[in-house]
């Protein structure tokens, strides 16, 4: 028997960066038991994308259109090109998870009736973008929109009118005879029209909620589906939806709500119907009769979610930024590594140091415990140096530094307080390993914030428990840092040192108990976090202690986590 073969076509334009980490884990992880082909349709892109793609050779074939056409015709061509028996339409901002393909490719093997069958695409904080699309009076929608990922609800396949095209896989036979995509849609809503010429002949439309992979929604077609800022092309898209579907669709978000139980009719015998709705349904949505408590929840919910959908943005924009800095050189036919890993393995853990720093660090600024590892900053930028002791007395402290050539500080103080630093007075402040060492880390980013210049940069490097002798420590909650902060960190201080002798694995004082260390006041980390602590507690500074900067850029370095923070030009 024959094998089925696959073929992944990426629609591209744009954000080379993006286009770089799907096909890199598209081929980092080949499909087991049938054969893919992926290839990558260039829509007239005006960045690095043709140099990236030329790289990958015969690997990845390549579609290149010299006028940008859309989405629509994008995937009409390279469907054009494909060999496959299945289509499997893939946007360029996705990032596929184990076994997402086979469990696509099973689900059409197994359901004979199903000619199109989508994914559980998720945001970067493991909340839904896509379970399902179904519709209601005004059109189609997202079903279960930022509900958790494994919520019961979109825990389970099942048929629905439409899904999305960020991640579709179709029957080719059945995509023939649709004539592929609609280009009357440009950039809206070609996918739900599929969908719905699908179903119109016969053949049902699934989710696979075993199918999943995470989706940075919309980075690569910069318009949106709703709002004030449509453009004149999604509005006609929108008028030709509604103008082929108006009144031939089933309005079916209720029926759904109320199978998955998250919303129950009641009805009174020849008088009313009362309707109890999951508060999950509408987490930020509250009544006229909310207490001012449920209004602060529902504003600080959709903050959250705004600061997400900012910071996956800027990560993107951040990675735009990397790649142009890396791939493209000052040689155009130098041959270089033109991802992080690859700079990492060719260069070295330190030079990815240098790189980000010489992208954000400008004018004159502080480095906090630099120690043997100061962060070099690219001239004319100038830094001191900031610690609490001088070398001398760092040696007597933690004699397993006398094997290393330290930093004298310029300026002696409390890394955590920077009392002697004026209000405003610097360009940049580095932060690298000192963060986890912080007694009160909210006052200490408070103090780092103090000390800025509006729109100046902190630069702060944070080891990622997961790959350091903190391995087994819990992570720190948000609430404890705010107790430290509060009532201040003496309650919890013994605590930490307990935790550091007992779960951490730190060869140097494996040998000294919890009141030797104490009594020495040994600087241990008091706090301990992963990526995803890092940026839960950075957003929600943000969100719910009022910290005026922005998440400008993360980079994911080895063993750390390195955040650019920009302090609000306004503040």
């Amino acid at each position: 028997m024959t094998t089925p073969r696959c073929s992944i076509i990426i629609p591209a334009y744009n954000h080379a960066s993006l286009t770089r980490q799907c096909v890199d884990a598209l081929l980092a992880s080949p499909a087991e038991s049938f054969d893919t082909e992926i290839i990558v349709v260039d829509d007239a892109s005006q960045d690095l994308t043709p140099r990236l793609l030329a790289r990958y050779g015969s690997t990845v074939r390549t579609v290149r259109h010299e006028i940008n056409a859309g989405f629509a015709t994008s995937c009409n061509d390279g469907a054009m090109v494909a060999d496959g028996e299945f289509l499997l339409f893939l946007n360029n901002d996705t990032l596929p998870t184990r076994g997402w393909l086979r469990a696509l490719m099973e689900y059409l093997a197994t359901h004979p009736q199903v000619g199109i069958v989508g994914s559980k695409l998720l945001f970067p904080n493991d909340t839904i973008q896509h379970a399902g699309v179904a519709f209601f009076d005004q059109g189609p929608i997202h079903l279960y929109y930022r509900f958790p990922a494994g919520h019961p609800a979109v825990s389970k396949s099942r048929r629905f009118q439409a899904v999305t095209g960020a991640c579709m896989l179709v029957r080719r036979d059945l995509f023939e005879a649709l004539n592929g995509f609609d280009p009357a849609f440009h950039n809206v809503y070609e996918d739900v029209d599929l969908c719905l010429r699908a179903g119109r002949l016969g053949h049902e439309v699934h989710y696979c909620h075993e199918s999943v992979l995470y989706h940075f929604q919309s980075l690569t077609r910069q318009g949106s589906r709703t709002g004030t800022d449509l453009t004149a092309q999604e509005m006609h898209a929108i008028r030709h939806l509604q103008a082929r579907w108006g009144g031939r669709t089933e309005t079916d978000v209720l029926r759904y709500l109320v199978e998955d139980g998250l919303v129950t009719l009641s009805a009174v015998p020849l008088s009313r119907v009362t309707v109890q709705v999951a508060p999950e349904v509408a987490p930020d949505a509250v009544g006229p009769t909310a207490t001012p408590v449920e209004q602060l929840l529902a504003e600080r919910t959709k903050q959250i979610g705004e600061l997400l959908e900012q910071n996956v943005r800027l990560r993107a924009d951040l990675a735009s930024h990397e790649f142009s800095l890396i791939a493209g050189g000052v040689n155009g036919d130098e041959s270089r590594p033109f991802t992080w890993p690859g700079l990492r393995a060719s260069a070295g853990f330190f030079d990815v140091r240098r790189h980000v720093a010489a992208l954000y660090l400008e004018g004159e600024g502080i480095e906090i415990g630099a120690l043997h590892s100061p962060i070099p900053v690219r001239p004319p930028a100038r830094v001191r140096y900031v610690d609490r002791m001088t070398v001398a007395d760092l040696r007597r402290q933690y004699p397993e530094l006398n094997a290393y050539s330290l930093i004298e500080a310029d300026i002696l103080d409390n890394g955590e307080l920077l009392t002697t630093i004026p209000d405003s007075s610097q360009d940049f402040v580095i932060s690298s390993h000192f963060l986890e060492h912080c007694q009160d880390t909210i006052g200490a980013v408070k103090a780092m914030l103090r000390v800025l210049k509006p729109g100046g940069v902190i630069y702060c490097a944070v080891p990622d428990k997961r790959l350091t002798f903190d391995r087994n420590r819990p992570v720190t909650s948000f609430e404890h840092l705010v107790r430290d902060h509060l009532e201040g960190p003496a309650w919890s201080r013994a605590m930490h040192f307990e935790e550091w002798v007992t779960l951490g694995e730190e060869a140097n004082t494996r040998s000294k108990s919890v009141q030797e260390l104490m009594d020495m006041d040994y600087s241990i980390h008091y706090h301990v976090w992963t990526q995803a602590g890092l940026l839960e507690l950075f957003g929600r500074l943000v969100s719910e202690i009022g910290l005026l900067f922005d998440i400008e850029a993360v980079v994911t370095n080895w063993i750390e986590v390195i955040f650019i923070l920009r302090k609000h030009k306004a503040a």
